[in-house]
C-alpha cells in the first residue's frame, strides 16, 4: 500500500519588498561586510569559541577494557591549539542516551589526555563518547565532540545472544534544494538522502511524477544513499517521488516551489576555481547582488554582480579559502539573504607524515624503534606540531581509513549538523568519484535555509560566566542542619584543604535555600578538606554537606538501543584473544593498568620545618581550651608579639622586625598553607562575603575566594584565624626576622613568621566532627591510568607473565619542540607479527595531519 508523506520541509517565500525588509530589521539585518555574515538556523555554530577532537587509542573496545583519549582543543578559525588552561569533560553516554559514566581532565596549552573505564557488565551496544570544555557547557550541545562507537560483551557475541545486524526496514528519504529552494520556471538541482532509522545510508530507486502522474524523470542512490536529480518546476504544479526499498514503497511530496527569487547552482569539480551560476526569475533581473564566501566564521572573499535573465556566472579562486567547508551566501541588493549553499574546498596543501621503520617485523620482545617527520607540501620539515600515537597488533584490531581522523573531523565532520557516516573515505583519495560524493554531503548533510524566527530567539549562554567558570572546577552544593532537611540560611562556611598538593582556603556565604558554590583551581584526583559552619547569628553549627555531581551537558534523546551493531568478522576473534589475556593476567595477578598518583600515605601529616629552631614555641594544652580565640591564648605568652584590638579589628606585629611595608602584620602559616602569602592576581576566584565573630565583635565583609596560593588581606585573615578553635590548636612557632631563621621564608618572611599546628594537620584530632567542623573528601579531576610499556632490558619477575598486549604503544602526546625528527621506541609482544599505525596531530599553524599504515614482517 502506497502512503503519502509530506516529507522535508516546505519551502517559505521571501518577498522582497521595502516593508518586509522594516519588518524584519528587528531581527537584525545581516550585513556581507562583517565576519560571520551567514545567519543560518545552525546558529550556535556562531557562537562556539572552541572545537575538539578526541583520538581513541582503538575504534572498538570489549566490555571491560579501558578507553585512551588525547584531546585536542582548538580555536574553531584558525584550528589553533587553543593556549591557557581549562577542563575538559569526557562522557561515555549509553545506548539508551543516558550518561554511564563521566571524567573530567585538566588542559593545558590545548591538549587534555585521559582514560575512562568501561564497566565490566556493560551490554553489547552502540555507545558515544562525548567531549566538551565549559564554553560548550551551557546547552551547546552542537559542537561537542560526539561519536558512535560499539562497546563489545564478550559472552553475548561469542555465544551468539545479541541483535545480528539487518537493514531496518524503517526508511526515510529527505530532498534538499541546492541553494535552499525551488524557484517555477528555473531549472533545479535537488539532492536526496536515503536513510534507515540508524541513519544508514540505502540504495534506493524512484521516479518524479507531476499532478497528473506523469513521469518527469527517475533517480537512484549512490554513496551513502545520497543523490541528486534536475527538475524544471511549472508554475501551479506540485511534484511527488515514489520511492521503493526491497518490498515497500512510499510516496513523498517534493519541496513546494516559490513564485520568484534567485536559483544558485554551483560547480566545485574544478581543481583551481569554483564555477557558480546564478539564474533570477524576472523579479530579480537586472539587480546588484552580492556574494560572499566564508571559511571558519571569516569573510574570504566579496563578488559584486548584476542578474542577467539569462543567467550569471561568477568564477572564484579556491586558493583564497582555508581547507575545508565554505559557506556561499547571496544577498540581494537590501543585503538581505537570498540563498546559501556549503562547498568543501580541498587545495590538498596539508602536512605529510613519514614514518621510517624497521625492514620486518622484530622478534618478539625486542626493540622496535621508529621515526616519524612531519613536512609540509613541499617536503620542508615541520617542527612546531603535537600528536598523538596508537600502535595496535593488526591481527587483532583494524582500523579502517574511512574512519573518522583528526583531518576529517576539524575540516568537514565538525562543521555538519548530523552524524556523517565513514569520513575518512572523503580525505583517503582524491578521484572525481569522491569530489562528486562529497559534494553530495555539502547538499544533503550540510544543506541551509534560512528561518527568522529560529534566528530571532536564538540566545547564546552568558559569556560572563562561561568566561569565569574556565580554569577552574566549580563547587557547588547545599547546606543542611545536622541530622535535619533545614536549610543553614544566610550561613558562612570556611573550607580549607588539608592536602599538600593543592593547599586552599574558602570562605564562602549560603543563601537562603542553603545553596553554595566557589570555584577552585584544578586539583587531581581527591583532596581533603576541613568545613567549619557558622549559622546567622554567628553560633557554629553542624551541617550536612549535599555537593551537587559535576554538571554535564544533557545527552541526546536519540536512543541507540534500537540500533542493531555490525559484528564485523574480526571481532569474535579479538574478543576471545581479550578473553583469554585477561584470565592470563588473572593467573599472573598482575595488572598492567597501573594508576598514575595513586600513592596515599596514611596518618600523621607533618610539614616543612627547614626553618630549624623557632624563637618561641607555644605547646597548647588543655588549660588553653578556655580562651575565646587564638589571639587572647597568644596575648602575653610570647616574647616579643604584640597583640592589640579585640576580634576583627586585631592587630598583630613582632617587636624588631625589618619591616619595609606600612602593614607590619607577620606571615601566617595554618599547617603548611601561607593565608597572606602574595600571589599574582591571576589565581583569584569568585567573589563571597565572610562575617567573624570575636569579643561580642561582629563584621561583615566581601572578600576574594582564591586558592591559597592566594592571599587574605588583613582582616580576612583575622576572620580565619578567628574561626580556628584553641582546642583544635597543637601548637605554635613563632620566628622573628632580624637574625633568625625567618630568612628561610625570604622577603615574605620581613614581619616575621607565625606557624600554627592544628590537631587536624597532625592528625591526632580523633573524632571527624567536631561542634561546626566536618571533614570532606572532595572529588578533583580524574587521574589517568598509565599505558604499561615493558622494559625488556632489564631483569624483572614480572617479565614472566605472557605478553599479549593488543595495544602496544600509546603515547597521547608527543611535541615535536623545534625538532625535525621524533624517535618511537618500545618492545614487541611475545605473537604481534603486524602493527597498525595511527597518528593524529596538529602544527603549530592549526594543520592537521594523520597518517594509518601497516607494517609486517611479511
Amino acid at each position: 500500500m502506497i502512503r503519502l508523506l509530506l516529507t522535508g520541509i516546505l519551502c517559505c517565500g521571501i518577498l522582497v519588498t521595502s516593508a518586509q525588509h522594516k519588518a524584519l530589521e528587528k531581527y537584525g539585518r545581516v550585513t556581507a561586510g562583517k565576519e560571520r555574515t551567514s545567519v543560518s538556523t545552525d546558529t550556535s555554530r556562531l557562537i562556539s569559541d572552541e572545537k575538539i577532537y578526541l583520538h581513541m587509542d582503538k575504534p572498538y573496545y570489549a566490555a571491560g577494557e579501558t578507553i585512551r583519549f588525547s584531546g585536542y582543543i582548538v580555536d574553531p578559525g584558525t584550528h589553533q591549539m587553543i593556549p591557557g588552561e581549562d577542563l575538559m569533560f569526557v562522557d561515555l553516554i549509553a545506548p539508551d542516551g543516558s550518561v554511564a559514566s563521566q571524567v573530567y581532565r585538566p588542559v593545558y596549552q590545548g591538549k587534555a589526555n585521559g582514560t575512562l573505564e568501561i564497566p565490566p557488565d556493560a551490554v553489547t551496544g552502540k555507545y558515544r563518547i562525548r567531549a566538551y570544555t565549559h564554553w560548550m557547557h551551557d546547552g551547546i550541545q552542537d559542537v561537542c565532540f560526539d561519536r558512535p562507537f560499539n562497546i563489545l560483551q564478550a559472552e553475548e557475541i561469542l555465544n551468539h545472544n545479541y541483535i545480528e545486524y539487518d537493514r531496518m526496514m524503517e526508511f526515510d528519504i529527505h530532498f534538499y534544494p541546492e541553494g535552499g529552494h525551488l524557484v517555477r520556471g528555473i531549472p533545479s538541482r535537488i539532492a536526496f538522502h536515503a536513510y534507515d532509522e540508524s541513519r544508514q545510508g540505502l540504495m534506493i530507486r524512484g521516479i518524479v511524477v507531476d499532478g497528473t502522474g506523469k513521469k518527469i524523470t527517475d533517480f537512484n542512490t549512490g554513496h551513502d544513499g545520497m543523490g541528486s536529480f534536475s527538475l524544471l518546476p511549472e508554475p501551479g504544479e506540485k511534484y511527488y517521488a515514489y520511492v521503493e526499498y526491497e518490498a515497500y514503497e512510499k510516496v513523498f511530496i517534493l519541496p513546494e516551489p516559490l513564485s520568484e527569487g534567485v536559483v544558485l547552482h554551483v560547480n566545485n569539480l574544478k581543481d583551481n576555481h569554483v564555477l557558480v551560476m546564478l539564474k533570477p526569475s524576472p523579479e530579480y533581473f537586472d539587480q546588484e547582488i552580492l556574494l560572499t564566501g566564508t571559511s571558519r566564521g571569516i569573510t574570504c572573499m566579496k563578488q559584486k554582480a548584476t542578474l542577467n535573465p539569462e543567467g550569471t556566472l561568477i568564477s572564484i579562486p579556491k586558493l583564497i579559502f582555508p581547507e575545508g567547508v565554505c559557506q556561499l551566501t547571496l544577498y540581494d541588493q537590501y543585503h538581505f539573504p537570498l540563498t546559501e549553499r556549503l562547498i568543501f574546498i580541498n587545495n590538498q596543501d596539508l602536512p605529510e607524515v613519514a614514518l621510517m621503520a624497521p625492514a620486518g617485523m622484530p622478534k618478539p620482545r625486542k626493540p622496535v624503534d621508529f621515526d616519524i617527520t612531519i613536512s609540509d607540501p613541499s617536503g620542508k620539515s615541520i617542527s612546531n606540531a603535537v600528536f598523538s600515537v596508537a600502535i595496535t597488533d593488526a591481527r587483532h584490531i583494524q582500523k579502517k581509513t574511512e574512519e573518522e581522523s583528526i583531518v576529517s573531523y576539524l575540516l568537514l565532520s565538525s562543521e555538519l549538523e548530523n552524524h556523517l557516516h565513514h569520513p575518512g573515505y572523503y580525505f583517503h583519495q582524491q578521484t572525481r568519484e569522491v569530489k562528486v560524493n562529497l559534494d553530495l554531503v555539502m547538499l544533503t548533510y550540510g544543506w541551509r535555509r534560512y528561518n527568522w524566527k529560529k534566528i530571532s530567539g536564538f540566545a547564546g549562554p552568558d559569556q560572563d560566566q562561561l568566561q569565569s567558570s574556565t580554569s577552574v572546577i566549580l563547587i557547588e552544593g547545599t547546606a543542611y542542619l545536622e541530622n535535619t532537611i533545614d536549610p543553614l540560611v544566610n550561613g558562612n562556611i570556611s573550607f580549607l584543604s588539608m592536602d599538600d598538593r593543592f593547599p586552599g582556603f574558602w570562605l564562602i556565604n549560603t543563601d537562603e535555600k542553603g545553596h553554595f558554590s566557589f570555584h577552585t583551581g584544578l586539583f587531581p584526583d581527591t583532596i581533603s578538606i576541613v568545613s567549619k559552619s557558622l549559622n546567622a547569628k554567628g553560633k557554629r553549627v553542624n551541617t550536612d554537606l549535599v555537593f551537587n555531581k559535576i554538571r554535564s551537558v544533557p545527552a541526546s534523546q536519540q536512543d541507540y538501543q534500537r540500533f542493531p551493531i555490525r559484528i564485523e568478522k574480526d571481532i569474535p576473534g579479538y574478543l576471545e584473544f581479550n578473553r583469554q589475556k585477561a584470565f592470563e593476567d588473572s593467573i599472573y595477578n598482575f595488572d598492567e593498568r597501573v594508576l598514575l598518583s595513586e600513592i596515599m600515605v596514611k596518618g600523621q601529616k607533618y610539614f616543612n620545618t627547614n626553618y630549624g629552631k623557632p624563637d618561641y614555641r607555644l605547646e597548647v594544652t588543655d588549660e588553653f581550651t578556655n580562651y575565646a580565640d587564638i589571639f587572647q591564648m597568644m596575648k602575653g605568652r610570647v616574647a616579643g608579639l604584640i597583640i592589640s584590638g579585640s576580634g576583627i579589628n586585631t592587630q598583630v606585629q613582632i617587636r624588631g622586625t625589618a619591616n619595609i611595608t606600612a602593614d607590619k602584620t607577620p606571615m601566617f602559616i595554618l599547617d603548611g598553607i601561607p593565608l597572606n602569602n602574595p600571589i599574582p592576581e591571576s589565581i583569584t576566584g569568585g567573589k563571597g562575603e565572610v562575617q567573624a565573630y570575636g569579643d561580642g565583635d561582629v563584621a561583615s565583609m566581601p572578600i576574594s575566594i582564591t586558592a591559597m596560593q592566594g592571599s587574605l588581606d588583613r582582616t580576612s585573615l583575622n576572620a580565619v584565624l578567628l574561626s580556628l578553635q584553641p582546642g583544635e590548636i597543637e601548637k605554635i612557632d613563632v620566628l622573628k626576622t632580624m637574625g633568625s631563621s625567618s630568612s628561610a621564608f625570604g622577603y615574605k618572611g620581613h614581619n616575621g613568621v607565625i606557624i600554627i599546628y592544628s590537631k587536624l594537620g597532625s592528625g591526632k584530632l580523633e573524632k571527624r566532627r567536631t561542634q561546626g567542623y566536618e571533614e570532606i573528601r572532595l572529588p578533583g579531576y580524574s587521574m589517568v591510568k598509565e599505558f604499561h610499556h615493558p622494559d625488556y632490558s632489564q631483569a624483572d619477575d614480572g617479565h614472566i607473565k605472557p605478553d599479549r598486549r593488543i595495544t602496544l604503544f600509546w603515547d597521547p602526546q608527543i611535541w615535536m619542540n623545534g625538532k625535525d625528527t621524533v624517535r618511537i621506541s618500545f618492545y614487541n609482544s611475545d605473537d604481534a607479527e603486524k602493527f597498525q599505525i595511527e597518528i593524529n596531530g596538529i602544527t603549530g599553524q592549526g594543520q592537521p595531519f594523520y597518517y594509518l599504515g601497516d607494517l609486517n614482517q611479511h
